[in-house]
């Protein structure tokens, strides 16, 4: 058996190439549901495209949040980031 010192410089190292997703990417599709403490309104927060975002009116992008089970079921946002529009949500629900 070799010791460390003769073996240095004998390994290879393979790297596999893997693909790179956008943060956009990895949460698009996944809702977060969150039920207030308080008021007990269950809100979902989301990740809408463009495309997704004009089939319910909204202006572009983002992540945006909504109060499940309330007549009009529209979004709010949008937010440049999930926690932004958690916070939101958080602050008019707790006002």
């Amino acid at each position: 058996m070799r010791n460390a010192a003769s073996m240095r410089g004998t390994f290879e190292a393979h790297v596999m190439p893997m693909p790179v997703t956008s943060p956009v990417e990895r949460t698009a599709g996944c809702a977060l549901y969150k039920i207030d403490s308080r008021s007990g309104a269950t809100i979902e927060i989301f990740y809408a495209d463009g495309a997704f975002a004009q089939s319910f009116g909204a202006r572009g992008a983002g992540f945006y949040w909504r109060k499940r089970d309330c007549s009009p079921d529209v979004p709010t946002g949008p937010f440049i980031f999930c926690l932004k529009a958690y916070r939101d949500a958080q602050a008019r629900l707790n006002s």
